[in-house]
């Protein structure tokens, strides 16, 4: 039905989307996110919290446009890296919603990873 290079390119612009949405929705209330930032005790969070959302969108598009795929996840992928150690891990609980929480960033996480080569993103890439 779908051959490999359109698979890719699904997956690549899935996993765009995943970060460009929430990022649309954060930048409309970037106060908020640096107040939440500043309440975890982050220093600059200001300006911590215009750097994350500028690479959660603009790492985004790059992906759902497939151009510049390597350097994109790159980005992306240390958002969420920092993201997972020091905002979800240590607030996770043992209940469905927590372990849930983890488990989709450590599987976005995964994903980004297979991004990171540039070589074959897919159907439908600037590339």
């Amino acid at each position: 039905m779908f051959d490999e290079e359109q698979k890719r390119g699904a997956l690549r612009i899935l996993t765009g989307l995943l970060f460009l949405l929430p990022g649309l929705a954060v930048i409309t209330n970037v106060a908020g996110f640096a107040g939440m930032l500043s309440g975890m005790g982050w220093p600059a969070a200001t300006a911590l919290a215009w750097i994350a959302v500028l690479v959660e969108v603009i790492g985004g598009l790059a992906l759902v446009a497939g151009y510049q795929t390597k350097y994109a996840s790159y980005g992306l992928f240390a958002l969420l890296a920092v993201a997972t150690i020091f905002v979800v891990i240590p607030t996770v609980g043992f209940d469905a919603v927590s372990l849930s929480n983890l488990f989709f960033h450590l599987i976005g996480l995964t994903v980004l990873c297979s991004f990171s080569s540039g070589d074959n993103n897919g159907a439908w890439s600037m590339q």
